[in-house]
């Protein structure tokens, strides 16, 4: 006699090996990559990456000029920068090329291909 219907002890079996199978396609992740991709969601690399520019910011533009601007957020490629009144855009258009090349050597990592002045109140 031939039974069609397996028996609980087989099922049980049988659930068991799935779920044997599905755990074994799990990699272990170390502590880092996790870390990054936590940090990248909260934003908080950004907001490292916005404090360390302004610090560089400091020191291509100088004590003066950086009391007069505020830099912002890289978006494509270009920094946006406000900055106090029109005396002060002006000097920084006229140094425009100096302040990118600077800003590439000292943070590559931020992408800067293009400044975009304008005038507003600064902090």
């Amino acid at each position: 006699m031939s039974r069609l219907e397996p028996t609980e002890e087989e099922i049980e079996a049988w659930n068991l090996g799935q779920i044997k199978q599905r755990s074994s396609n799990l990699h272990a992740k170390t502590i880092g990559s996790v870390m990054r991709k936590l940090m990248a969601q909260r934003g908080y690399a950004a907001i490292q990456a916005t404090n360390e520019l302004q610090e560089k910011w400091k020191e291509i533009v100088g004590e003066v000029l950086a009391g007069m601007t505020c830099p912002g957020n890289v978006s494509r490629g270009t920094l946006q920068v406000i900055v106090s009144d029109s005396g002060a855009m002006q000097e920084l258009s006229f140094r425009k090329k100096q302040i990118l090349a600077a800003l590439k050597a000292k943070l590559p990592e931020a992408k800067v291909e293009d400044l975009r002045f304008r005038v507003g109140k600064v902090n």
